[in-house]
Formats: structure tokens, sequence, C-alpha cells
């Protein structure tokens, strides 16, 4: 009976390996926002990231659409923590009276989630949501022209 039992949960654990051997992560287990990670299949939010900085890489929170249509306090490191993409920009004076918008750092588009856009601007690249006819910003945010002509949502001198 023994040696059935054993055959029973060796064939369960091997059925949930991955092919290195790493048992898989099930939802239940998948880390929350800010929590260390080294791929974005680990990362439980909708849409969310691994992110790829230095000293370590975390999972972001869900970058699905109107994650960079938030309103936060201004770059420090608490407001960061507030927003999705873990990236606060502090905003100059503008007329949606905003001190600061929620962003992520990234490369390329399809690392600002289904409904975001990676543009260079300031010292980096940031995701901002998209927009345009039919397609509001939220939060009190305006669509407004992006370098290089695309529509994000940010605000207004």
């Amino acid at each position: 009976m023994r040696a059935i039992w054993w055959v029973l949960v060796s064939a369960l654990l091997c059925a949930c390996a991955g092919d290195d051997g790493r048992v898989t992560l099930t939802e239940r287990e998948q880390m929350p926002k800010g929590a260390p990670c080294r791929t974005s299949a680990e990362c439980a939010e909708v849409e969310a990231r691994c992110t790829t900085e230095d000293p370590q890489p975390v999972c972001t929170g869900s970058l699905a659409s109107g994650a960079f249509e938030r309103e936060c306090a201004g770059a420090t490191n608490e407001a960061a923590l507030t927003c999705a993409g873990l990236v606060c920009i502090s905003l100059k004076s503008n007329a949606q009276h905003k001190a600061g918008q929620c962003s992520a750092s990234c490369v390329t588009d399809a690392e600002c989630g289904s409904a975001g856009v990676c543009l260079a601007v300031l010292d980096g690249h940031y995701c901002f949501g998209g927009c345009g006819d039919g397609d509001p910003c939220e939060g009190g945010f305006a669509c407004v022209p992006g370098p290089g002509g695309r529509r994000i949502c940010s605000v207004t001198p």
C-alpha cells in the first residue's frame, strides 16, 4: 500500500513541476504588487509585470486600462507605492491642479498594458494611458498630444 501511495504522490509532484523541476505557482501563490519576482508570470494582478529595475525586480500592480490615469502626490517613494506601475511623475503647475501622475518605467508599449503607450519623456521612458476620439481619459486627465504626435492622458499647462 505504501508503494502505491508513493507512486501517486510522485506522479502529482511531477505533474506540477516545470521543465526545470521547479513547482509552478498557482493563482493563490502568485506575488502581490511590490513583491520580488523573476518573471511576469509570477505576478498576481491582471496585466501586471515583473519590473527590470535593479537592484531587485518586483511585481507591479495591474497595468490594465486606467492605471496611468491616476493622480499621485509627486515624485516620492511613498507616492510611487500608491501607483500600479510603482512610478509617480511629478507635474509642473497645470490646469487640472494635479501634483503627480501614476506611471511605470518602460521600453516598449507592450510593457504598459493593453491600453498604455510608452514614451520618452523627462529622464527616461514612461507609460501613459492612450486616448482619442471616443476613448476619453479618466480621473480628470486631458487627452493631449504627446511626443511623436501620439495622444496620451496627461495634463495641460
